[in-house]
């Protein structure tokens, strides 16, 4: 039987069910529930931000009059925040000139490079596809706006450098971006609006922040040095590392914060926004370990289009199930929980927020009571069959009815023989 989990940051893997329940107490207080998740007396409806995505909402953005909208419009598809600034070379160009010819990648145009000033070191499988650029004409493919961008920039006596891409097609170069060599206000030209107004803000912002160790350096002479670093240091430099920061705090409005599965996210997070699956080392020890089983009767599968079924404790959320597993198989299996010992484990509805599981719309369908978990270390419960939500929205008006659920304590065989499909349903149609 394929039984595919769906993502709440996953249900760790099966593991043998025949072992023993263990108890550890106490749960350390650095390692115990973090913050709640909304203050006490009345604090603010919006869960924290990053740890209760998709609920939670990203802070307003700082400086909105000059940086452009975010997300992008749709044409571009997943595109990043923020100037972009390596390439494979980057030249100071003395004149341009379109020639009407078109490419796959673009426009051409003749340019007339009077000094490289950046060039990668080929390496790599693909580096005899690397055009070398000589200082003279080169032919470069690139958005035709673009090359009406910076033509008037020359004609109106700014230098010009160009980020150019050395993997060329049918004979020309292709262009990534050109830059205005301006030591105060650089403008970046794309070819379109919205990132002419992107890279330009981005750029300019990050060269005038007052956290830039950086800011003292002519822009093209940071893009130079940026991409020299970036050939020997990938994105581990210092100025990868301060740009990334900026991006964090300035751009987007908040740093990413603490690294996921650290024990800094871990007291950061509510528990309501944290999966047990990214409890940092020594937070598992610390709790009661068992396994349940929870029958989904087919009265319930009409919530599988906007839900999912998800076993949360004190501690954290133990991860979720489909609910259209639970069509052929009557029984979803949760073999590794995590309790908090003398609490109960709730058993609850899950509402899709853009096929993610929310962390705050849940609906609590069961209770398996401290003892019947920690009686044997393996638990069944079954939903009620007498009832038949049809939607998230009818649990959410009246949970009380739907919580007329059986839970019980299984021995360590009666747990085995689910894995063995028994008792198994007859399979329900697809309506």
């Amino acid at each position: 039987m394929n039984r595919v989990r769906v993502t709440l940051l996953a249900v760790v893997a099966l593991a043998a069910v025949g072992a023993p329940l263990v108890l550890l107490w106490p749960i350390g207080s650095s390692d115990g529930p973090g913050p709640p998740l909304r203050a006490e007396g009345g604090g603010s409806d919006d869960p924290p931000y990053p740890y209760c995505l998709p609920d939670a909402s990203p802070p307003p953005r700082p400086q909105a009059s000059v940086l452009p909208s975010f997300p992008p419009p749709p044409r571009f598809g997943d595109i990043g925040p923020a100037f972009e600034p390596i390439v494979d070379a980057l030249v100071e160009v003395s004149s341009l000139l379109p020639t009407g010819e078109t490419t796959r990648d673009g426009e051409l145009a003749r340019v007339e490079v009077s000094e490289v000033l950046w060039e990668e070191v080929p390496d790599g499988p693909h580096e005899e596809e690397m055009l070398p650029i000589p200082v003279g004409t080169i032919l470069v493919a690139d958005d035709a706006n673009m090359w009406a961008d910076a033509s008037e920039a020359l004609a109106e006596g700014s230098q010009v450098a160009l980020g150019l891409d050395l993997h060329g097609t049918e004979g020309a170069y292709g262009g990534y971006w050109a830059i205005t060599m301006d030591p105060t206000e650089p403008e970046v030209f794309r070819g379109d609006p919205w990132l002419d107004q992107r890279d330009t803000a981005t750029l300019r912002l990050f060269l005038a922040w007052e956290a830039n160790p950086f800011q003292a350096m002519d822009p093209v002479d940071l893009i130079v040095a940026w991409n020299a670093e970036a050939e020997v240091a990938g994105d581990n430099g210092p100025i990868a590392t301060a740009w990334d920061s900026f991006v964090g705090t300035v751009v987007i409005g908040i740093d990413d914060g603490p690294d996921l599965g650290s024990a800094e996210y871990w007291a950061q997070a509510p528990p309501e926004c944290r999966t047990m699956e990214d409890a940092p080392p020594g937070v598992q020890e610390a709790l009661a370990e068992g396994s349940l089983w929870i029958r989904v009767p087919a009265s319930w599968h009409d919530l599988q289009q906007e839900a999912v079924l998800c076993v949360r404790t004190p501690a954290a959320d133990q991860g979720c199930d489909d609910l259209a597993l639970a069509r052929e198989y009557e029984y979803l299996d949760f073999v590794e929980v995590y309790a908090v010992p003398g609490s109960p484990v709730e058993v609850q509805i899950t509402k899709l927020l853009d096929g993610t599981p929310s962390w705050i719309q849940r609906v609590t369908v069961a209770t398996v009571p401290w003892e019947v978990f920690s009686e044997t270390g393996f638990a069944l419960v079954e939903l009620d069959p007498t009832v038949s939500p049809s939607a998230y929205s009818e649990l959410e008006a009246a949970p009380q009815l739907f919580r007329n659920s059986v839970a019980r304590s299984l021995t360590a065989a009666e747990f085995e023989s689910y894995f063995d499909g028994y008792p198994r349903a007859e399979p329900v149609e697809d309506a």
